[in-house]
């Protein structure tokens, strides 16, 4: 999960409305700041909410496991053996 900040005034305004965005099937938060400063990130922390990112099972940012390997073969079939239901309720 990623937090982003205004770059013009980068402190966090107390209070702040926050704001949750998760991306959609193969694609990771990078999608939501590819376009710098006119990113749907930097307009929302600059409209003065508090900006949040996750990233679903898989992506660079979030391939840690207890147990389980994606890149091993032998763990990919049980690693990625989940739904959207389980995105949601436990991710």
């Amino acid at each position: 999960m990623f937090r982003v900040r205004d770059p013009v005034s980068p402190r966090f305004k107390k209070g702040a409305k926050a704001v949750f965005v998760q991306h959609g099937l193969l694609a990771d938060c990078n999608d939501f700041i590819l376009q710098g400063s006119n990113s749907l990130s930097v307009k929302l922390a600059q409209a003065g909410y508090d900006t949040w990112f996750g990233n679903n099972r898989g992506t660079r940012y979030s391939r840690g496991h207890t147990h389980l390997n994606p890149d091993k073969s032998a763990d990919q079939k049980a690693y990625y053996n989940y739904s959207f239901y389980e995105l949601g309720k436990f991710d």
